[in-house]
């Protein structure tokens, strides 16, 4: 098992696929705070649920300064499904067949997390939305994990879910976004 993550720890670097086949390199996004989301399969009601109210907080120009990465536990073919065929986001898919991400970053699973009765309540949301549950591909009980990661590389927050649908609380992210950088000087 991977070593825990916590806040102001470097972000263990990675190389992943994205779903149109483009190398991902986290140590490419320094200068850039970065929100990598770990979801659970492209097909999942819960997941795209959430992805879809990324989205929309996404499409803000000033939410912009953000760079986002969401990793999901399938092969890239099957991205076409998430968003219940809806237009994919603007930033990068992830595919993560093999969970390596989710070992690197020591995302957690249990079956507690998917007998919980809000999971229940985030269900009906997602039904009602459109989003329906298709092929599971990963497991079914992978809880979502968010790492806010600054510009230079140290991870700000870590938050796991309790259950299959908890997100992390939206005032966290809007604050880590909101955040004052610190800004290089070459001056000595």
């Amino acid at each position: 098992m991977a070593t825990e993550l916590t806040r102001g720890m470097q972000a263990p670097d990675f190389t992943a696929t994205a779903y149109d086949k483009k190398q991902i390199n986290l140590r490419d996004y320094r200068g850039k705070p970065v929100w990598l989301i770990f979801y659970r399969y492209p097909e999942c009601p819960l997941c795209n649920l959430h992805l879809s109210t990324v989205c929309r907080w996404y499409s803000k120009p000033e939410n912009k300064a953000l760079s986002i990465l969401a990793v999901f536990e399938s092969k890239g073919n099957l991205f076409p499904y998430a968003m219940g065929g809806k237009a994919l986001p603007s930033f990068p898919l992830i595919a993560d067949p093999n969970r390596e991400l989710y070992e690197l970053y020591g995302t957690q699973a249990r079956i507690s997390a998917l007998l919980a009765p809000s999971v229940v309540t985030s269900l009906f949301q997602a039904f009602g939305q459109g989003f329906k549950q298709g092929k599971i591909t990963g497991k079914l009980t992978q809880i979502p994990a968010h790492f806010l990661i600054s510009a230079e590389g140290i991870i700000d927050q870590v938050f796991h879910g309790k259950t299959v649908a908890d997100h992390i609380p939206w005032k966290t992210v809007d604050a880590f976004v909101t955040k004052p950088r610190r800004v290089r000087s070459n001056s000595i």
